[in-house]
């Protein structure tokens, strides 16, 4: 989802936090969450919220790391 700083006017103001809240978490090793991030994030959000947003994007980058670690790939069914 690399394309949505192009694509700017798909997205609500609050899904762009949204990915960029996911952006910095997912890249977590350059810098970390950034402050004003995290501040427009509890600001729209909420920290309750915020806090739920923080653990999903965790999960679902855990879950990827798993995946690629593991080198596992989608089960291909054939159509019978």
């Amino acid at each position: 989802m690399s394309a949505w700083h192009e694509a700017k006017n798909w997205f609500t103001t609050e899904e762009q936090i949204i990915l960029q809240l996911t952006e910095e978490i997912t890249l977590i090793g350059s810098h970390g969450i950034s402050d004003s991030v995290y501040d427009k994030a509890v600001e729209t959000f909420g920290e309750e919220k915020t806090a739920h947003l923080i653990l999903a994007a965790i999960s679902i980058n855990s879950w990827n790391r798993i995946g690629v670690g593991l080198q596992m790939h989608p089960v291909q069914y054939k159509n019978q």
